[in-house]
């Protein structure tokens, strides 16, 4: 972590306990290793600054993008908070990892609400184990709850996921990166802001954009113009050219004038999909 949210003095004096998530594999400095905090049923006051330190978290994007965020949310486990430390310290070094991945920042609630989105209830049950439910803050600041019914007896093991959902994750950054150039230009996001902003992201790379901020650019487009911005033959064409030649992306897009892009908006609603769109992310609190 980049900060401490909350002063660990604060933290014990009110007689909660302080278990950090000890991942084996990974080499990390004392203050960057995550921890759960074991709140204690009176410790009203923590619990309720763990919810204000959350929400300024995200007030600004530009402190966000520096910062990060350092609240993960908040967990109801009925196993010692020992064990619930091993089995988050095994979802974030899960099986298989990517070259050059260390760990799964589980911790940080935009990386969770990502995992949640693309997870089947299956895989949901294994991100789970023993937590019967786990409540995040969103970026609308809505508290969401997050619970499965276990069909089996939970045992403590290490993931395994597989390379499209990795490849989806891998994601993760870029989308985090339109989300807060979104809260720029609208400050109140859709309720689907987060399918809207990861299908935008994949939709950009479908053009074999590579450079991250080109993807970031043109997803940006589709969110404000159509979410089938890159089937219409023009977008594909300036895209190609701004591959192949110079001036680069962001100029080529320019040089299109605001009622150019509206007319490509009222061709493509009237338009049928070329082709089936991309999964849809189900983002919800329970399947």
């Amino acid at each position: 972590m980049l900060r401490e949210p909350l002063a660990r003095d604060f933290i014990l004096d009110s007689g909660c306990e302080i278990f950090p998530i000890v991942m084996a594999s990974v080499w990390l400095a004392e203050h960057q290793t995550p921890y759960l905090v074991r709140l204690r049923p009176a410790a009203v006051q923590t619990l309720k600054a763990s919810l204000e330190a959350a929400l300024r978290e995200q007030v600004d994007v530009d402190v966000e993008n520096d910062e990060g965020f350092a609240i993960g949310g908040w967990l109801r486990s009925a196993v010692e908070p020992q064990l619930l430390a091993k089995h988050l310290a095994r979802c974030m070094t899960p099986v298989g990892m990517p070259a050059g991945v260390r760990y799964l920042r589980l911790a940080d609630r935009r990386v969770f609400e990502l995992i949640w989105s693309i997870s089947n209830l299956a895989q949901r049950q294994e991100w789970l184990g023993p937590i019967s439910q786990w409540w995040t803050l969103d970026r609308l600041n809505l508290l969401v709850p997050h619970t499965v019914e276990q069909s089996v007896a939970w045992q403590l093991n290490y993931l395994r996921i597989d390379s499209k959902r990795w490849r989806r994750m891998r994601n993760c950054e870029l989308v985090q990166q339109l989300l807060r150039g979104w809260r720029r230009f609208q400050r109140e996001l859709p309720p689907d802001y987060l399918q809207r902003a990861a299908n935008a992201i994949e939709a950009a790379q479908s053009l074999e954009l590579d450079q991250a901020a080109d993807i970031v650019l043109l997803a940006a487009y589709i969110v404000q113009i159509h979410p089938r911005l890159c089937e219409h033959p023009r977008v594909v064409q300036l895209v190609k050219s701004a591959r192949q030649e110079s001036p680069n992306l962001a100029q080529r897009l320019s040089e299109l004038p605001d009622d150019s892009w509206d007319e490509i908006g009222r061709e493509l609603t009237n338009m049928p999909a070329l082709h089936q769109s991309f999964d849809p992310l189900t983002y919800a609190s329970v399947e």
